[in-house]
């Protein structure tokens, strides 16, 4: 600066200004602490600090005070140096506070059956006991019990805290179910099928030939070899099954054939028929006499012969009937014998 007077007189001096640079003060990283417990905050970069007043700190003038804090807080600090220059900066202590876990409700399943467990609410899971499920370490395990089972789940956040549930799966045994043994029919025969079992409800399938599907012991008559499944349910809803096998035969004593008939228009016995309950189809009925000629052909069972060769009666005796036939399973048959006609 200069400075002149009234005489034009002059004078110089300066003056130096020294700025500081302001002390780095760091209040420290954000950290994390449990619930109940404290963290020790370390402050550096000045000679004095202050920090904001603060019930929960152990000291508010010094570098590492104790933070008590109850819930997650943000403290800040004013640092000063040498010089008397400040600075500030602030950190942030994160309270972990305890959680609650929520399981599924228990469940009743059948022997033999599965469920899933469920839990949530937790970042690790821990179920016992573990040699039922397929995977303990996970929220939702699938169960596979034998016996009524308790599982214990401890959940925790990882770092603090744990919480521990309960769920029950109630196992129930399955009911017995038997359906009988196999069996041997004729085709248009009917037997009885002898279910037992110790279940409160009986269904059978298929219903096919049945005279009932929701008893035991229902009369079948099946047309062809049939397998019938009988399932047996428990009160609880659990299910056995067990099957029969219906085997369908064909032999000569499904089919009736008269030895005799007298087609003498009496309204009596006039006609020759064959007579079946389990012939599918006739592939052919011949008549012959004692010297091989063909005296009446027919491939229908109710298409009879009448005694007649040609239109004209023919003279009583013996004569000889073929049959081919297939019955109701497939098989087929082929019967001959004789028959006589009585005038």
């Amino acid at each position: 600066v200069t400075v002149t007077d009234a005489n034009g007189c002059k004078a110089s001096d300066n003056v130096l200004i020294s700025v500081n640079q302001l002390p780095a003060v760091n209040a420290g990283p954000d950290i994390s602490i449990c619930n109940g417990t404290t963290a020790s905050l370390q402050a550096v970069g000045a000679i004095s600090y202050q920090w904001h007043s603060d019930n929960t700190l152990s000291d508010v003038n010094i570098s590492n005070p104790i933070a008590s804090p109850l819930s997650t807080h943000v403290y800040y600090l004013v640092g000063s140096d040498a010089n008397g220059c400040s600075a500030s900066d602030s950190i942030i202590v994160t309270v972990i506070q305890p959680f609650t876990m929520l399981v599924g409700q228990g469940a009743e399943v059948c022997r033999g059956s599965q469920v899933q467990l469920s839990a949530s609410g937790a970042v690790t899971y821990k179920w016992i006991p573990a040699n039922s499920l397929d995977n303990p370490l996970i929220p939702n395990p699938l169960a596979s019990p034998s016996i009524s089972t308790t599982y214990t789940v401890i959940g925790t956040d990882g770092v603090c805290f744990q919480d521990v549930k309960q769920v029950v799966v109630l196992v129930h045994d399955l009911p017995t179910a038997e359906a009988g043994d196999n069996l041997m029919i004729v085709s248009g025969e009917t037997v009885s099928l002898n279910g037992q079992g110790t279940g409160s409800s009986f269904n059978w399938s298929p219903p096919n030939g049945l005279s009932c599907t929701d008893c035991p012991t229902p009369e079948a008559s099946p047309a062809q070899t049939t397998t019938y499944m009988l399932t047996v349910t428990n009160e609880y809803g659990c299910q056995r099954r067990d099957s029969v096998v219906i085997r369908v035969g064909c032999d000569n004593d499904v089919v009736f054939i008269p030895n005799a008939f007298s087609p003498n228009e009496d309204g009596q016995n006039d006609v020759f028929y064959v007579r079946s309950k389990g012939l599918r189809n006739v592939d052919y009925l011949r008549i012959y006499d004692r010297w091989g000629k063909l005296m009446f052909e027919s491939n229908s069972l109710s298409q009879g012969w009448d005694g007649t060769n040609n239109g004209k009666p023919v003279m009583p005796g013996v004569y000889i009937y073929h049959l081919k036939a297939t019955c109701s399973n497939g098989q087929m048959i082929m019967m001959q014998g004789n028959v006589t006609v009585v005038k």
